[in-house]
């Protein structure tokens, strides 16, 4: 591997606990947030990064995949970075969740249990009740449908007129009772939770929402994965024991790795088909022309690894880095040190 583009933050390191970065738009540019009231945009070609000062600190960057903007959010205030630099508030409260939806528009969750979409000129199209706060939102690749999951427990379904088509409780389903009777050893003795109640008051905020291609997938950190099919019924489901902090889309299948530092392969159907030794709970998932690729770091070494593991490709960078990040098609790979940025070819 070798950089085909770097940009220099002046000197200035990122701040520590920060570092969010993420691809933006189809054209391989980046965004690097390196301070709490501070958006830094990369473009290939330019040398010099576009830097927006903010009026307000933002807790989370979340980028419009097929347009070259970024949404910049807290609960207090939300704000939209253009590619020109220019910024416009957005007239949401207690906002706890956002994604950009396919056509442009935004869909956002609140504290409060409410669902809103709005347009790329910020105008509100519905206003919808989903349940208790809204822990996730994101827009299904199959059909368009907003998934919105609640503190509660509950997965719902909503078109794109603001109108329920399905939804599902899983603070009582299976997601609690293997956990409860030690499955896989994962919970045992004094420590396991006594009722699904209990279960959902102690782990229940772990929860997390993917939208693939094979349909909805949810995951706890306390290692069960659930792949949900268009009524958000249970299909396929898998307890792994151990902690998990992320799961991607792998081909069909998916990667989910565990906090120890490896990463457990499974395919369309949740079964186990190999484990990777990670470098980093960093590593990324990429489309990749001939298969999906993982970006990874090990040390001061990023790599370029196979569906397999398999490291293809590799390049010594320092220090070490601060985060990783893919674009959608795998192509290019992005790299954050403390006071750089690099991007690098993967095809």
């Amino acid at each position: 591997l070798e950089a085909a583009a770097e940009w220099d933050f002046g000197g200035v390191p990122v701040r520590s606990g920060l570092g969010r970065l993420t691809f933006v738009g189809g054209e391989g540019d980046v965004a690097v947030m390196p301070r709490p009231s501070q958006l830094v945009a990369c473009k290939p070609g330019q040398d010099d990064p576009r830097i927006t000062k903010l009026e307000t600190s933002a807790a989370h960057v979340t980028a419009d995949a097929a347009n070259d903007r970024v949404a910049l959010w807290s609960s207090s205030r939300s704000q939209l970075v253009e590619a020109d630099g220019t910024t416009r508030d957005l007239a949401v409260a207690a906002l706890s969740a956002l994604t950009f939806c396919q056509s442009g528009d935004l869909a956002v969750g609140t504290q409060s249990g409410r669902l809103k979409r709005l347009t790329a000129s910020g105008e509100e199209t519905f206003d919808l009740r989903v349940g208790a706060a809204v822990l996730a939102v994101a827009q299904s690749p199959v059909d368009g449908h907003l998934l919105v999951l609640c503190a509660d427990g509950s997965l719902t379904k909503v078109n794109q007129a603001g109108e329920i088509v399905a939804s599902h409780e899983f603070s009582r389903s299976v997601v609690a009772q293997p956990d409860v009777v030690g499955d896989e050893g994962a919970m045992e003795g004094a420590a396991a939770p006594q009722s699904d109640e209990l279960f959902w008051e102690k782990f229940g905020k772990t929860f997390q929402l993917r939208a693939t291609a094979q349909g909805p997938v949810l995951f706890h950190g306390m290692g069960r994965i659930l792949r949900l099919d268009d009524q958000l019924e249970v299909t396929a489901e898998a307890h792994l024991g151990q902690e998990l902090t992320d799961v991607q889309p792998l081909g069909d299948g998916l990667l989910a790795t565990e906090a120890q530092g490896t990463a457990v392969v499974l395919d369309g159907q949740l079964k186990k088909t190999h484990r990777i030794p990670l470098g980093s709970r960093m590593a990324r998932v990429g489309a990749g022309s001939d298969g999906p690729v993982i970006f990874d770091a090990d040390g001061d070494c990023v790599l370029l690894r196979a569906a397999d593991g398999t490291v293809t490709a590799k390049a010594a960078v320092y220090p070490e880095p601060r985060a990783l990040a893919v674009s959608a098609d795998g192509a290019r790979g992005a790299v954050l040190l403390d006071t750089r940025l690099l991007l690098f070819d993967l095809r």
